[in-house]
């Protein structure tokens, strides 16, 4: 996913994958994938080693130059090698070599296996040992997902906003024909337009994300992918494989936010967004257990719905018993009442600049179990409104409009 930042990736993963495919053995891409990983490391793989790192890449009058290549190659073996340890064969790791090549050199990623075959214009005959590798014994995905996740992080500049990662959380509910494919389950859908069905049959499917900084222009966030698992539809599988589903009695909400957890001591103080599906009480309760257990703050910022209320701090008057609540809010309705309190400001947002005028106010939610939070009212130019809610009450609301805004695209402040 790096590699697609540089306008040279095509060439350099063309010359990778012909190197893959100039070797014809009987076992496929094992012999030769051993020739290209070891061709910049000496013949040892211990002898590794990265010249320059890619903000350095030589290139001269565009051309892609031989120092170019040499980076480029060495690159994808040195992070390719750093997963050896989730393999416990090493053909299952050539394989997955190849694999991840494949998926490069795709323009157009269909997601099949005879797609990869296509890519590499490999013989069809090696379309069994493609599939026999996705169901292979000899990778382990959990210790897979740890290695990777500790690559991107020494790899890259991470985005720090007071000092903390920003992590983004979405979903996503595709539909599938195959009934009996893993994973494929009747699901339902709340969607605001009519043109859509309120349930269909497919697979749910959740991403982490982590935000760091760009090389090419400071101004640029990138997300770099941490990992992507199905989120629902899980039982059949663990049943089929005698193995317990660790998700079976957990509402989808908290999936993510307790997969983050496990990464939180590598991560260290993050700010969790995610979508509106996640404005819920057990969400903000579990970032502060969180926080508590891991001794690193992890705050959430979310999107409320457009009917969200919540109420001011209670005020005691000295006698009876003490109210639980204050003055009952209607959020909504701050956008008409209190016009005249919103700021302006100037930013790029939505893929375009454009003002929006906001309001910042703190505020309980809930009548149970209250919790604190800070919500900012966001108008755009185009009349559309946006209620975010934040468990950080000292954050300012410009920024939490900022890393929102991150789930959809770049922002920049005027």
């Amino acid at each position: 996913t790096m590699l697609f930042m540089y306008n040279t990736h095509r060439i350099v993963l063309c010359l990778f994958a012909s190197a893959l495919l100039s070797t014809k053995v009987q076992k496929g891409a094992r012999h030769a994938s051993d020739q290209v990983l070891r061709m910049h490391s000496g013949g040892s793989q211990s002898n590794a080693h990265v010249p320059v790192p890619f903000c350095s890449i030589v290139q001269n009058g565009g051309n892609v130059t031989s120092v170019t290549v040499t980076v480029m190659i060495a690159m994808v073996y040195t992070w390719l090698t750093k997963l050896i340890p989730a393999f416990s064969r090493s053909a299952t790791f050539h394989w997955f070599c190849t694999f991840i090549i494949a998926l490069m050199l795709q323009k157009k990623p269909q997601g099949t296996v005879q797609s990869l075959v296509n890519t590499l214009s490999m013989s069809e005959a090696y379309y069994s040992n493609f599939d026999d590798m996705f169901r292979s014994d000899g990778i382990d995905l959990d210790m897979l997902t740890d290695l990777w996740v500790d690559l991107v992080l020494k790899e890259n500049d991470v985005t720090k906003v007071n000092g903390r990662s920003i992590v983004v959380s979405d979903s996503v509910k595709q539909s599938k024909e195959g009934r009996k494919m893993p994973g494929v389950k009747r699901l339902h859908t709340e969607s605001a337009t009519q043109s859509k069905p309120s349930s269909f049959h497919g697979i749910h499917a959740g991403a982490m994300v982590i935000l760091t900084n760009s090389t090419q222009n400071q101004k640029e966030v990138l997300s770099v992918p941490m990992e992507i698992r199905l989120m629902d539809g899980l039982d059949p599988i663990a049943a089929w494989e005698n193995t317990p589903n660790p998700y079976a009695n957990e509402p989808l909400e908290l999936q993510s936010l307790h997969r983050l957890e496990h990464y939180i001591p590598q991560i260290g103080d993050t700010y969790f967004v995610a979508d509106r599906a996640s404005m819920s009480q057990r969400l903000f309760a579990e970032c502060a257990d969180i926080s508590k257990r891991t001794g690193h703050k992890v705050d959430l910022i979310t999107n409320a719905k457009s009917n969200v209320v919540a109420y001011t701090e209670p005020e005691y008057c000295g006698r009876g018993r003490r109210p639980i609540r204050g003055k009952k809010i209607h959020l909504t309705n701050l956008f008409t009442d209190h016009i005249a309190e919103f700021t302006t400001k100037r930013l790029y947002l939505y893929g375009q600049r454009q003002t929006v005028r906001y309001l910042c106010i703190d505020l309980q939610w809930r009548t149970k179990n209250p919790v604190k939070l800070r919500f900012v009212l966001c108008r755009m130019e185009d009349g559309r409104r946006i209620i975010l809610a934040c468990s950080d009450l000292s954050m300012d609301p410009v920024t939490i409009i900022r890393l929102y805004g991150y789930r959809f695209g770049t922002i920049e402040e005027d």
